[in-house]
């Protein structure tokens, strides 16, 4: 296998690393936000998991009572008559029952919490991702948190939740089985009390190891991830057949899933040895408790009834100091993901709408002065000080070599980027200081490697104006402006069908009929601005040339950018911005452009000479 295809260890850039709990105390506020969670996913059923092991407690207690009383009167009786056990013994199993039965209760009422719980993180998630600048997309540290968040934050939610109600019942139980200790037996307590020290020791470091594992694996787990995504779907099977790509991609999937593998057994192994010395540490200790009951009973200072009793205690007081303890220690590993949940979920937005104007409908005037802009991990900007307008009505055209910076321009005038120097404002007023949800409303665009959507045909076009659900009317009219209606009606399910054959009854279209789709989204689009990038790229000639000679008819009192590689297809533009290495280099109209004799006129040439070339 050649070194390229060879899995590199992952990385973890410098400032990107996961978070760390240092002092125990840090966990408070944490699940304070996890109980302030769970109460908001599901207050009933909270209340009711809650009031379960309440209940649960006070039968533990009960339980251990009438275990003596059964003795007691068992004991007295003697060989006579054991009629006067009747009683207890049908409250013992009654409340046996009982105990069963809430705990069935609790696990079901636990299950829908956990759903509910699950959906509220999701949503949280979700959030994160409408509000991030798409800077933020460049950066690989939020994929990787991105990751951890996606696989281990709902989950682990869901696991705080069942710790909480854990923690309450197995301090309550514990409390129940103090009491009858007490009653009983009083100088058992300390001993038992301290079998849960080892677990609990254990338990914490135990956690510890398991976080640092999942950060650990985060750029691996998400790198195989993809290696599965790659070999699976439709989309890249043609070029991996094509190219005989797939034994190169398998290995290094096999790479990846091995070393994973290698790490994960050294980690079980470490866990496995920490559980092994807790729990025969917490063993020995509850050994000795039950050994001094036998020396109790040996001089007298402890009824054979009470002995049972104490027995039956000592049971139930350790599996609740047991669990006890693993809550404790659950809660403080789930803290460490519900951290990085946080700090996900509080990451700066770049464009926060709060107290910030809407954008007015339209714009006399779009301006972009001395724009410079940097992506993450880049070393040199992609665009220089370049300043440009666009006024209402006009077509703008931006043209360049590959890597000019003209699709990174496009998107800073969309509002989807913010400069890392300069502006972009509507008739004076920075973008910066408009709410952005309210500026992208007012812009339609469509780039070159617009989605498909796995929708139905109706929802790929009416998805262009989602936020205030176009009719069947304007979708249709849309499609017919982009030429899409004729193939879209003959459909197998007319409109209502989903565009993918993964479905059933699904259909899928060619990329030039795909690319029909993407205009009809931006056409049902009533927005002042319109953004073009490369829309013609999978058009015939015919149809590029039809759509070209209607632009002007389609968006009529609209500013469209055009932004394309085809010099034949901007020469109507009122205005042609020409850009080399993120800079304006040349502006003006075709004519203008070509008596400069400047880069514009050199590439036209070139491209106008390799259609008359014989």
């Amino acid at each position: 296998m050649s070194s390229q295809f060879r899995a590199a260890g992952p990385t973890v850039p410098a400032g990107s690393g996961p978070p760390r709990l240092r002092r125990l105390t840090a966990i408070g506020p944490l699940v304070r936000s996890a109980v302030a969670l769970v109460w908001g996913a599901g207050r009933a059923r909270t209340l009711l998991s809650f009031a379960v092991q309440v209940a649960s407690s006070l039968l533990l207690l009960a339980q251990v009572l009438l275990v003596k009383r059964v003795l007691d009167v068992a004991l007295a009786a003697g060989s006579g008559s054991a009629a006067g056990a009747v009683v207890p013994v049908v409250l013992l199993a009654g409340v046996s029952a009982v105990g069963t039965v809430l705990a069935t209760v609790g696990e079901l009422q636990l299950r829908v919490l956990g759903e509910l719980v699950t959906r509220e993180v999701w949503r949280r998630v979700l959030a994160v991702s409408r509000r991030v600048s798409l800077r933020t997309y460049e950066e690989p540290g939020f994929y990787d948190q991105a990751q951890r968040v996606q696989t281990s934050a709902a989950n682990q939610t869901q696991i705080v939740v069942q710790a909480l109600t854990l923690l309450v019942g197995g301090v309550l139980g514990a409390l129940a089985g103090t009491v009858a200790v007490l009653r009983l037996a009083p100088v058992l307590l300390p001993v038992l009390l301290l079998s849960g020290v080892p677990l609990y020791v254990t338990s914490k470091l135990s956690g510890r190891y398991e976080f640092g594992f999942s950060v650990s694996q985060s750029a691996a787990r998400r790198e195989r991830a993809y290696l599965q995504t790659v070999l699976t779907r439709r989309e890249e099977a043609k070029e991996i057949r094509a190219f005989g790509l797939a034994p190169a991609l398998d290995a290094r999937w096999e790479s990846l899933y091995s070393r994973q593998l290698d790490d994960l057994r050294a980690h079980v192994g470490r866990r496995l040895r920490l559980a092994l010395a807790g729990n025969a540490a917490s063993a020995l200790l509850t050994a000795s408790a039950l050994l001094l009951v036998l020396v109790l009973v040996n001089r007298g200072s402890l009824s054979l009834a009470s002995a049972g009793a104490v027995l039956v205690a000592v049971r139930l007081l350790g599996s609740r100091v047991s669990s006890t303890v693993l809550a404790v220690t659950t809660v403080f590993e789930s803290s460490l993901y519900l951290q990085d949940l946080d700090e996900f979920v509080s990451r700066e937005t770049g464009q926060g709408s709060t107290g910030l104007r809407p954008a007015p409908e339209g714009f006399e005037l779009l301006r972009a002065e001395d724009v410079t802009f940097t992506y993450p991990q880049a070393s040199s900007p992609s665009l220089r000080h370049v300043s440009m307008e666009l006024r209402r009505g006009q077509v703008v055209a931006l043209v360049g070599e590959n890597g000019s910076g003209k699709t990174t321009l496009a998107k800073l005038l969309a509002d989807l980027y913010e400069p890392t120097e300069g502006s972009v404002s509507w008739d004076g007023t920075d973008l910066r200081e408009l709410d952005p949800a309210s500026v992208r409303r007012r812009i339609a665009v469509i780039f070159q490697d617009f989605v498909r959507f796995k929708l139905s045909a109706r929802d790929n076009v009416g998805l262009g104006r989602a936020d205030d659900d176009a009719t069947d009317a304007q979708v249709r009219e849309a499609a017919v402006q982009a030429d899409a209606d004729r193939f879209l009606d003959a459909l197998p399910s007319g409109w209502a069908t989903v565009l993918s054959t993964e479905y059933t009854g699904g259909s899928d279209l060619s990329l030039g009929q795909w690319q029909r789709v993407a205009l009809a989204r931006a056409f049902v689009r009533d927005a002042p601005l319109i953004v073009l990038d490369e829309p013609s790229a999978s058009l015939d000639a015919r149809a590029e040339h039809e759509l070209f000679a209607r632009i002007r008819t389609l968006f009529r009192g609209r500013t469209v950018l055009l932004v394309s590689h085809r010099f034949s297809t901007v020469r109507t533009a009122d205005v042609i911005y020409v850009l080399r290495a993120g800079e304006v280099v040349e502006q003006g109209d075709h004519a203008a452009l070509m008596a400069q004799q400047g880069l514009y006129a050199e590439l036209f040439t070139l491209q106008a000479d390799a259609y008359t070339a014989r």
